[in-house]
């Protein structure tokens, strides 16, 4: 009997158990699009409608106001999310302002590259698996919310998401959700087709809002596809199978509640 009080000792103290699923508590953190800005529902609901299985409610690290301060906007959703000890981050448009936003300098790419690095810099502060959005080229966006001073080179997105690849492919639980390409995609009005769901061409107005830089809920719906893809591609603990990836099933839970 000692012997089995000393065996479920040494188990407590050495933190051995049963090991978490990468889905068991997932986080959302980022700005506006994660926060569901102009949407019926944040990021956080359409996530954990797309996770099956038993997993604790999707953790929300969102902030609409992050452009104003992304340093100081960045650390505080960091230090939210990580209180929460998630096994997973998804952050599809955490970097965004960290790129994008005014800049008084006389180096706008070197700010704007060193901004990034901040950005990177509080990921690692994630013990976790962690599905990160590259840099989207939002010039299509100007003259709507965003003033072109605010947006970045071509050039300097190039070479911002190079950056990003790099620094992901040195860390083996980071995951780069292509989405820049996907809206890409989006604004070109192309057929755009992610997992089982295909949306014809045409569509954009179904997956943006007016103001040419939000996704509309439909819109958020392909986001989180698009990322949970990523997460099965990237991640050999995790399966497509751990997602419910149609995006009609989806939208009708969420209308449901």
């Amino acid at each position: 009997m000692r012997r089995i009080f000393l065996l479920l000792a040494l188990v407590l103290i050495s933190g051995c158990g049963p090991r978490a699923h990468p889905l068991d508590r997932v986080a959302v953190a980022g700005a506006s699009v994660t926060a569901g800005f102009g949407a019926p529902a944040t990021m956080q609901a359409v996530v954990d409608t797309a996770i099956r299985g038993n997993h604790l409610p999707v953790m929300y690290g969102g902030d609409t106001m992050f452009f104003l301060s992304p340093s100081r906007a960045g650390h505080d959703v960091m230090s939210l999310v990580i209180a929460e000890r998630p096994t997973m981050v998804i952050g599809v448009d955490l970097l965004f302002w960290y790129a994008y936003g005014h800049r008084s300098g006389q180096d706008l790419h070197q700010e704007r590259m060193e901004s990034l690095e901040k950005g990177l810099s509080e990921l690692d502060r994630l013990d976790a698996y962690i599905v990160i959005g590259d840099i989207p080229d939002m010039h299509p966006a100007i003259g709507y919310l965003l003033s072109e001073e605010q947006v970045p080179s071509v050039e300097t997105i190039s070479e911002m998401n190079i950056r990003i690849r790099a620094w992901a492919s040195k860390r083996t639980r980071v995951a780069v959700m292509p989405l820049h390409a996907l809206v890409e995609r989006l604004y070109a009005d192309e057929q755009i087709t992610i997992g089982q769901n295909t949306w014809p061409a045409g569509s954009r107005g179904r997956l943006l809002q007016g103001d040419m830089l939000h996704p509309t809920l439909d819109g958020m719906i392909a986001v989180a596809i698009e990322a949970a893809l990523t997460a099965s591609r990237e991640f050999s603990d995790i399966s497509a199978s751990d997602f419910n990836l149609s995006a009609e099933a989806i939208g009708a839970a969420l209308q449901a509640h």
